[in-house]
């Protein structure tokens, strides 16, 4: 796959990171990080609906059935600059009631019984979940221009975060609360040897935003923070310590802060330090002048990034991460106490991660090369379409 004399020339720990092909092709199973709280993936073969690279026609919104509706959105919103490619849809693509029915749906697959309180589907819920997940599958098609292909995964992975109880005073200890709010620490989708995975997208399920929230049956309230999805590196600036840090650690062949020490000046400690600042700063805490985004999730909403850049190397302003969504209480009093909506259901925060893959024979004759040609073909067509 990579003929004598294709290399390009690079520092040896960037070249020695090229070896992510093998891992690749051996690894088409592996999952990436997981934290702790699991994910749900899976595999398939799909029918070829297009060529990779090819158009994918948009001109048709995704059947509604009745109020669970799956649509196209008008169009998606750049939430960064270039290098990092990242949008959100201007509209959710999928209603609220097909959000519940999803989270539902992968609640009682992943507590495959073991759970009483996860009620499992009947038949007919069943069928429509498959089916508004596969107009969803649709959907992310043609906002990335990214056709499903043989050997790209069935299912997304399922994440869900219920609150962790936190005394306010972690907001006095930095150190403290960056390891509440991200306690998985921040990574590339291109860790495990996945450089393949040159788009994500994930699908919010919930609502979480930070602010006051009356708990049910009592007078004081509770600050409910984080369940967003920070991009430290989102907007950049020209000489910015954080982004040496985070190639730094690519070049090392690192996709993941919390494969590194702990050491405070370490670089996986200055890219949870800078997305810790984007929290800060979007909560009137302190303003560290962060160039970072944080994405909050809205049910039905749809974000999409690209983790690989132009020459088919993991993008470091990629790096991503998500936040433990928190409830900081101001009373000792019931720490352990369950936060729940306006409607009587547990607050939690739900999401559907997808990638997207370049297939293999999209650059099979052209090694990296190929490869590299692939990567900066569908950037540039994202960037065309909505920058």
């Amino acid at each position: 796959l990579f003929p004598h004399g294709q290399w390009p020339t690079m520092a040896p720990c960037r070249i020695a990171s090229l070896s992510w092909l093998l891992p690749c092709v051996a690894c088409l199973v592996a999952p990436p990080y997981l934290s702790p709280r699991g994910g749900l993936v899976g595999r398939r073969h799909w029918p070829q609906k297009a060529a990779f690279g090819s158009e994918i026609d948009s001109s048709t919104d995704v059947l509604h059935e009745g109020c669970y509706r799956v649509e196209t959105p008008e169009t998606m919103i750049p939430l960064s600059r270039p290098p990092l490619l990242l949008l959100r849809s201007s509209s959710p693509i999928l209603s609220r009631e097909g959000c519940s029915l999803l989270c539902r749906h992968f609640d009682s697959l992943k507590a495959d019984g073991t759970d009483n309180d996860v009620q499992s589907l009947n038949e007919d819920e069943l069928l429509l979940a498959e089916n508004l997940l596969s107009d969803v599958h649709d959907v992310i098609d043609t906002v990335t221009n990214c056709p499903r292909h043989d050997g790209e995964m069935l299912k997304p992975r399922y994440v869900r975060y219920v609150p962790t109880a936190v005394d306010e005073s972690v907001f006095n200890d930095q150190k403290r609360l960056t390891d509440a709010l991200l306690p998985d620490g921040l990574h590339v989708d291109t860790n495990n040897g996945k450089l393949f995975r040159h788009v994500t997208a994930i699908l919010y399920l919930t609502d979480n935003q930070d602010g006051y929230l009356e708990r049910s049956g009592m007078d004081n309230s509770v600050f409910m923070a984080g369940g967003g999805t920070t991009f430290p590196l989102a907007n950049p600036s020209e000489s910015n310590y954080v982004q040496y840090s985070a190639q730094r650690l690519l070049d090392c062949g690192i996709h993941h802060t919390k494969r590194v020490d702990r050491n405070e000046a370490s670089f996986g400690r200055a890219l949870e330090r800078a997305s810790l600042g984007v929290f800060n700063r979007d909560n009137g805490l302190k303003n560290h002048g962060c160039g970072g985004v944080r994405v909050m999730p809205e049910a039905g909403k749809l974000i999409f990034f690209h983790n690989v850049d132009d020459d088919g190397m993991s993008d470091c302003t990629s790096f991503h991460g998500g936040e433990e969504l928190m409830s900081v209480i101001s009373s000792p009093q019931q720490p352990d106490c369950h936060l729940e909506s306006s409607g009587g259901t547990l607050l939690t925060k739900s999401i559907l991660v997808f990638f997207k893959e370049i297939p293999l024979e999209a650059f099979r004759e052209r090694g990296r090369v190929g490869f590299a040609e692939q990567c900066a073909k569908s950037r540039h067509r994202t960037q065309a379409m909505y920058y």
